[in-house]
């Protein structure tokens, strides 16, 4: 329980300072920005730690294995023809290493990350760069995540949304409906047809 708070307590502040830079239009490199919030959450907890800690920690993040869905769900994308990206607030190497290790980037057409535009998602130009390098058009496009944070900053940017609802997130009571919700990502490639 106590790592699942600290945990909690580190991103929620990993994402207000990176929140904080793109609303002031001033833009640090995430991992900076995750480095000096690991530091504040130590210090909110009263614990002690270490740059070698930090770096062990922040490293973890490049071999995070897949949730159980996520394989199953994105070949079954493949096969119906739906082309897909990684859009990540985090660095590129970091994204493709995790990518990488996971699996997922055999399904992906490319990995884009905030350093591209220097704004954190939810910002609207994040989504908007994304569909300008693919040629895409919002209203043709889906962005599927379990955050609704980054969800509503896609659909305020005319993207349609799907919400995978993870046990433990919450919903957001002013957030517009998103155009499909489902438990895992396995649910998604049934709502489009080959």
């Amino acid at each position: 329980m106590e790592h699942s708070f600290a945990f909690d307590t580190w991103f929620a502040l990993l994402l207000q300072y990176a929140w904080v830079e793109s609303l002031s239009e001033n833009y640090r490199p995430f991992g900076e920005i995750a480095d000096a919030t690991l530091k504040m959450t130590a210090e909110k907890l009263d614990r002690k730690i270490t740059q070698s800690e930090i770096k062990f920690l922040l490293s973890i993040i490049k071999t995070l294995p897949p949730h159980g869905d996520e394989i199953e769900g994105m070949a079954k994308l493949k096969e119906v023809d739906i082309p897909m990206v990684a859009l990540t607030n985090g660095s590129l190497d970091v994204a493709n290493a995790q990518m990488e290790f996971s699996g997922l980037i055999k399904f992906l057409e490319r990995v884009f990350s905030v350093e591209e535009v220097g704004y954190f998602k939810p910002h609207p130009s994040r989504y908007l760069y994304v569909l300008k390098e693919m040629g895409y058009s919002a209203k043709d496009t889906m962005l599927v995540a379990c955050h609704p944070w980054d969800l509503l900053g896609a659909k305020r940017a005319g993207l349609q949304t799907c919400l995978i609802k993870r046990e433990g997130v919450p919903d957001y009571p002013y957030s517009e409906p998103f155009d499909l919700e489902v438990h895992n990502l396995k649910e998604v490639p049934k709502n489009f047809k080959n």
